[in-house]
C-alpha cells in the first residue's frame, strides 16, 4: 500500500508542477496582452471617434453618406497622420 501512495503522491507532484508552469505562462501572456492593448488603445479611440463623426454626418445632409470603403480609406489616411503620445 505505501508503494501505491508514493506513486500517487509523485503523480500529483508532477501534475502540480505542470499546472504551476501553465499558470506562469498564462500570467506572462496576460501581461503581454495588457501591454499590447494599452499600446493600441489610442488607435482604437481615434477610429471610434472618426466612425462616430462620419456616421453622424448624413443627419446634416444626405450627401455626406460614406461607404465602408471610403471610411476605411479615411481611417487609413488619418492613422498615417496620427501622432500617438
Amino acid at each position: 500500500m505505501p508503494l501505491l501512495l508514493t506513486f500517487l503522491y509523485s503523480l500529483l507532484q508532477d501534475q502540480l508542477t505542470d499546472v504551476r508552469q501553465r499558470m506562469q505562462s498564462i500570467a506572462e501572456n496576460k501581461n503581454k496582452l495588457a501591454a499590447a492593448r494599452d499600446e493600441l488603445r489610442p488607435i482604437a479611440v481615434h477610429g471610434s471617434m472618426l466612425y462616430s463623426l462620419l456616421s453622424a454626418m448624413p443627419a446634416i445632409n444626405h450627401m455626406y453618406q460614406t461607404s465602408l470603403q471610403q471610411f476605411l480609406q479615411i481611417l487609413q489616411l488619418s492613422l498615417q497622420r496620427l501622432v500617438v503620445p
